[in-house]
């Protein structure tokens, strides 16, 4: 056997635990992205995003039964267990998200805040299913969703300034163009 076949026998090796490392967080990071899809729904149309966040709350309850369904023992009903535990965990996220669409709660929020009140609730209950079905990944989505209300703020307010930057750059330039041409 020479140098050469050996490392070709050993690079699919050190291929295959990274392929079952992307097979593995596949959920999570799937989850992820819903998450900043979103986010961007949100900081763009907050009214638009409310459905968005109504229907994903399904999705991230299949995708934590699937996520953990091999990681809980067989037998003795805790596969039940999982799934009663998580269908009332995410049936009480919407329940609360459509009590908090209902018309005389809405007449105290505007959408805005509304939508970033069903971002804050998704990433507490990520992170909690996370917490009960100790899975780190979860957890750590939530976290993420969690920091990125605050971040879709500092966002919409610094679009704002910089739009209001350019206004007025122009404005100033228009002027100048046109002292100018009134100049020549």
């Amino acid at each position: 056997m020479n140098p050469n076949q050996t490392s070709t026998q050993s690079a699919p090796a050190q291929e295959q635990p990274r392929a079952g490392f992307f097979a593995r967080e596949l959920p999570y990071i799937i989850l992820l992205a819903l998450a900043v899809i979103g986010i961007a729904c949100t900081s763009v149309s907050p009214d638009a995003s409310v459905s968005y966040w109504k229907v994903l709350a399904p999705v991230f309850a299949i995708v934590c039964i699937f996520s953990q369904w091999s990681r809980v023992a067989a037998g003795g009903g805790a596969k039940t267990r999982l799934i009663i535990v998580q269908l009332l965990h995410w049936g009480a996220f919407l329940l609360t998200i459509l009590i908090l669409f209902l018309p005389d709660v809405q007449k105290m929020l505007n959408s805005l805040v509304s939508a970033q009140i069903v971002l804050y609730l998704l990433a507490l209950s990520t992170f909690l299913a996370g917490l009960y079905n100790t899975s780190w990944q979860l957890v750590a989505v939530g976290v993420l969703m969690a920091v990125a209300v605050p971040a879709i703020a500092l966002l919409q307010q610094t679009v704002l300034l910089v739009m209001v930057i350019a206004a007025a750059l122009a404005v100033v330039i228009g002027a100048f163009f046109v002292y100018r041409r009134h100049a020549d």
